[in-house]
């Protein structure tokens, strides 16, 4: 198992890195990087950026919804794991 894999429970997540434009939340998606080192230099200064892990069933559903459902609950939710200004 590489280390953009990980099984918990018996489910298999892969490792992504969830993006947000700082001033402009419409340009929002999830990145597959080496580490976040890599992520920030693909992205640049504008993004905020976080890593998460994905189901497979997250992985297929490749919506714009689904990936923003996604992205909003890492920076923008109640209970999320990121604070942004």
């Amino acid at each position: 198992m590489s280390k953009d894999t990980r099984e918990i429970g018996g489910h298999l997540q892969f490792r992504r890195f969830a993006y947000l434009r700082k001033d402009d939340w419409s340009v929002f998606g999830l990145l597959e990087a080496v580490d976040y080192k890599n992520a920030r230099k693909h992205l640049g200064s504008r993004f905020h950026i976080r890593q998460t892990w994905l189901s497979q069933d997250e992985m297929s559903d490749g919506s714009e919804r689904r990936k923003w459902e996604i992205v909003a609950s890492i920076f923008l939710g109640r209970n999320s794991v990121a604070e942004i200004e």
